[in-house]
């Protein structure tokens, strides 16, 4: 899935989107790692609650393996 940022580009997944009011899902998603990206986006048939949304992503870390050995 990618979705338009409005920001010349697309955002590949893993990624969150949520209203901007709901200030409580806005919290858990920073809690867990989530940044912001974006409110300026769109989705084919996703809209918003008083218009606004959040483009939320989460940076993926992968262990690479040590040279001569296993991660």
């Amino acid at each position: 899935m990618r979705v338009s940022t409005g920001l010349g580009g697309a955002l590949p997944t893993p990624g969150s989107s949520r209203n901007a009011r709901n200030t409580a899902s806005i919290e858990l998603h920073e809690r867990f790692g989530f940044e912001e990206i974006t409110r300026r986006f769109s989705f084919p048939g996703l809209t918003f609650k008083g218009g606004e949304g959040i483009l939320f992503r989460l940076r993926l870390h992968r262990t690479e393996p040590k040279a001569g050995g296993s991660p």
